[in-house]
């Protein structure tokens, strides 16, 4: 178990001494059907269309893919623009730390 010290926000958030939020088991990845925009996924046709694709947990949960998420930016909602080493410090709000399964998520 990680301990953080500051002051218990709720159950899943600290706030440092020095004034930073901590925010803990936030799901970032899941198993099970999504939704996608077809442009999303490259595909040909009308790019505004939804796809349902199926996350399947040995994909999801495959090591080097929980391992890919640790330490990367965490933005607030999802930029218009992909984050890369030129643009995440202007688009960062924070990064994944102790990226790990738990039970349907990555979190």
């Amino acid at each position: 178990m990680i301990t953080y010290y500051g002051s218990s926000i709720s159950p899943n958030k600290v706030e440092t001494s020095e004034g930073f939020l901590i925010c803990r088991n936030v799901p970032i990845a899941r198993i099970g059907p999504q939704d996608y925009l077809a442009r999303e996924l490259q595909l040909d046709g009308d790019p505004d269309r939804m796809v349902k694709v199926n996350r399947y947990p040995e994909d999801v949960f495959d090591k080097a893919t929980v391992a890919s998420f640790e330490g990367k930016p965490v933005t607030d909602t999802h930029p218009s623009e992909a984050v890369s080493p030129d643009n995440y410090a202007k688009l960062s709000k924070g990064h994944a730390q102790n990226v790990r399964r738990e039970g349907d998520f990555i979190v």
